[in-house]
């Protein structure tokens, strides 16, 4: 396992973050434990949830981060965890955003639900558009100070926000925030435009989610089918976000390449990630302990893939088409 310090902290976190998504799901407590032991005997230290995971119809938000807590419990020492804030917890009781109120409650749940007294990495999971900067910057120091986070960070933001909450903290003379964690992979490469650039210039740390595009980039859907139990039969928002004919086209090119380069389209799609050196860590999520042993073991080994650039550059043109940007 490589390792990559997150910038303006003295986080050394694993270039794998497992994701815990299906915690308290698909994965239960014992397997959440076996799966969580096996990352860290693999080298992973870095682990992902948040307040609302695993979500769904019937699932109410908390599950992902007690399961972990749980199997992490005696651990902590040795671990990195980032978790997220802002995301609907109770529509009807208006338990979400980003206020200082609910944050300054709601982290306090969270740290219960670990079973922790801080959090390395507390991400605001959206933004909240009732919260200007100031209120967020404010919060978030006080949690620092309170030594109940670490650090903070922002999901789904997009760059001029981002840019906008590190300037308004640099003139508030507060702590900014460090990471942003973005959607990046072989078949969404937004964040290419304005968010990676924003990193290099700020020294910003960057985690991707989607990794493989939620199951698309693992080469198991094909036309018209769906898999049993993946991702897309689950969680219809995740098929109606990757899957189509044009991505399908894409994977099957993406496909060829990962055959000559003598890997499998999973190893490419992680791989390349990897390659980018703005890129601090990489999502892996999975839905059993068969299929995380599987993943970390195509990263198994420290190899060098000589990626046709060209080639996968052109099927995200073919992707985007020749549409006019604003971005110079």
């Amino acid at each position: 396992m490589l390792y990559n310090q997150l910038p303006h902290t003295d986080l050394n976190v694993s270039r794998v973050c497992i994701g815990t998504m299906t915690f308290g799901d698909r994965v239960d407590k014992a397997e959440a434990r076996r799966c969580c032991d096996l990352a860290l005997d693999r080298g992973v230290n870095f682990f992902d949830t948040a307040d609302i995971y695993p979500g769904g119809p019937g699932i109410g938000g908390g599950p992902s981060e007690e399961l972990l807590g749980a199997a992490l419990a005696g651990k902590r020492d040795k671990v990195v965890i980032a978790t997220k804030v802002g995301g609907p917890m109770d529509f009807k009781a208006g338990k979400m955003g980003l206020s200082h109120d609910y944050v300054t409650w709601e982290v306090d749940e969270s740290l219960r639900r670990l079973g922790t007294d801080y959090i390395d990495i507390y991400y605001a999971h959206f933004p909240d558009n009732k919260v200007g900067c100031a209120e967020l910057i404010t919060t978030m120091n006080e949690l620092i100070r309170a030594g109940k986070i670490r650090y903070y960070g922002l999901s789904n933001f997009s760059a001029w926000r981002l840019c906008e909450m590190v300037l308004t903290a640099h003139d508030m003379g507060l702590r900014a925030p460090v990471v942003t964690q973005s959607v990046y992979n072989l078949l969404t490469r937004g964040v290419e435009d304005e968010i990676l650039p924003f990193a290099e210039a700020y020294d910003f740390g960057v985690v991707a989610f989607n990794p493989i595009a939620g199951g698309m980039l693992s080469g198991k859907y094909q036309k018209g089918t769906d898999v049993e139990n993946s991702r897309f039969a689950l969680q219809k928002g995740y098929k109606m976000r990757y899957y189509s004919d044009v991505n399908r086209q894409a994977v099957d090119e993406l496909e060829k390449i990962a055959a000559e380069l003598g890997v499998s389209i999973i190893e490419l799609a992680y791989r390349w990630l990897f390659s980018h050196k703005r890129l601090h860590a990489a999502l892996m999520g999975f839905s059993s302990e068969a299929q995380l042993r599987s993943n970390l073991d195509c990263l198994e080994e420290d190899k060098t893939l000589e990626f046709p650039t060209e080639r996968i550059d052109q099927i995200w043109k073919d992707l985007t088409g020749n549409r006019f940007s604003y971005h110079r």
